[in-house]
């Protein structure tokens, strides 16, 4: 389990509608961070010290002792923290949970992201660079796509409401993109549709596939069993593990996707 600590705000800039990003300098939790885990924050003092948030670490910055998130505002915690300013501190639990699975052997790797679901995976990209793939899908306003050019050329962009990039779904063109050239490993994460595809194309293709799951979260520390999920392990034996502390990475044949 991490630690606590008091960190402070460097920066906090909306970069969409109701999406905000926010840089910590965070001392001691930075230094022990990886990519895929995520913090809980605890958002307002008004609202008491048990109410935290899970926050997904989108960048890691261990030689300046920074990590930032992106978060999407929706209800009175994440409200109260797109108000708080630079200079404020906050406390932080973390790093929490298990992460990605990075690995310099990898030399063609595919990164599939639906809408907030880029957020965990920018330090994996940030990892790979030209080495990566990306695939991006969003409802209507892309976000971070920028950022992320400055890794790698290897983008496409899917809206549904064909405001930007291809119309569509991002996984519709996965198959026979990867039939053609399959990557050597997948990192996806988003709605549990579209990250259920994406599992059962890697595993009709024989490629290895990590998730991030997107649970609802209590205590983020294992304790409450709130953010349980049905997976499968080696033995064939169902069982509900703790996204929070068994996750929230898997390997996408782990999760029993139909439950």
């Amino acid at each position: 389990m991490g630690t606590g600590e008091w960190i402070n705000i460097k920066n906090n800039q909306r970069i969409g509608e109701n999406i905000y990003s926010m840089t910590l300098e965070a001392v001691e939790i930075s230094q022990d961070a990886k990519a895929g885990q995520f913090i809980h924050l605890l958002c307002g003092k008004e609202y008491g010290a048990l109410l935290r948030r899970p926050f997904s670490l989108s960048t890691i910055d261990k030689k300046n002792r920074k990590l930032s998130i992106v978060y999407r505002v929706q209800g009175k915690g994440s409200k109260s923290l797109s108000e708080m300013k630079r200079g404020e501190r906050i406390h932080a639990l973390g790093p929490l949970g298990k992460g990605f699975l990075l690995d310099s052997y990898y030399k063609n790797v595919a990164v599939v992201a639906g809408g907030m679901g880029i957020a965990p995976l920018m330090e994996v990209i940030r990892y790979y660079g030209k080495q990566s793939r990306i695939y991006l899908g969003f409802m209507a306003e892309p976000i971070l796509v920028e950022e992320i050019k400055s890794f790698t050329n290897h983008i496409q962009v899917t809206t549904e409401k064909g405001t930007i990039g291809r119309k569509g779904l991002i996984t519709e063109n996965l198959l026979s993109q990867w039939e053609e050239n399959p990557p050597e490993i997948v990192y996806t994460c988003g709605p549990r549709g579209m990250m259920k595809e994406v599992a059962k194309i890697s595993e009709e293709l024989i490629i290895p596939c990590q998730v991030s799951m997107e649970e609802r979260m209590g205590c983020g520390i294992g304790a409450c069993l709130v953010c349980s999920c049905k997976t499968m392990k080696k033995n064939q034996k169902n069982e509900y593990t703790r996204v929070c502390k068994d996750g929230p990475v898997y390997w996408g044949s782990e999760v029993v996707w139909d439950e």
